[in-house]
């Protein structure tokens, strides 16, 4: 890839990364060929990572509506899978040891350039000593991501038990008690009990 390809893609990428990281993640996407797409806001994905078949190469999706810190973690993510594929195509867990090496070895420059504010890496070196499948189920990194979101982040465990709730589905739900690590809520107009996420993004129903 040549610099004018480059700078288009910095161009392209700008607006949604931190400054500082924008170098590292153009170089990525050159060194693996890498199409990215990013989309609008979808409320149960991030990102995805889609391995090369007969009529494209690597391409990884990642959400614009996410702030320039949790972008640049999910774009990460993505790319760990890339390498697993590289090194094992598919034949190894999605979320596995490998995986984990992987996204671990890409953040480490990251971290060393100090693109994240103190609190979202100190909040991202604990949950690297063992990442999950998102950055979502680790309460305290998510939280600290939203603090750094334009509009301001409602989740369930801010309100108070009983009250009444629009989950992302759109339905209504009632809060009921923390069992373990979820809340009870139950479906105002069916009944029926789901488990949610204490971080998971809400609106108050009128």
């Amino acid at each position: 890839m040549n610099s004018e390809a480059k700078n288009k893609i910095a161009l392209v990428l700008h607006p949604f990364v931190p400054p500082k990281s924008l170098l590292l993640l153009v170089n990525w996407i050159d060194e693996y060929k890498i199409k990215v797409i990013i989309t609008p806001n979808r409320k149960t994905v991030m990102g995805d990572y889609r391995s090369p078949d007969y009529s494209r190469g690597h391409v990884i999706t990642v959400n614009g509506t996410l702030n320039p810190f949790a972008f640049t973690i999910t774009f990460v993510h993505e790319v760990a899978h890339l390498i697993v594929w590289l090194k094992h195509r598919g034949n190894v867990s999605s979320h596995g040891v490998e995986w984990k090496n992987d996204f671990k070895k890409l953040m480490k420059p990251i971290l060393a350039q100090e693109i994240f504010p103190e609190d979202i890496s100190t909040a991202l070196e604990k949950y690297l000593k063992n990442p999950a499948a998102s950055s979502c189920y680790d309460i305290s990194l998510t939280k600290t991501l939203a603090r750094y979101n334009i509009r301001e982040t409602l989740h369930l465990e801010d309100i108070v038990e009983g009250s009444e709730f629009i989950a992302h589905d759109g339905r209504t739900y009632l809060k009921g008690k923390k069992l373990r690590k979820r809340y009870m809520c139950v479906n105002v107009s069916t009944k029926s009990v789901y488990l949610f996420s204490p971080v998971a993004e809400i609106k108050m129903a009128k």
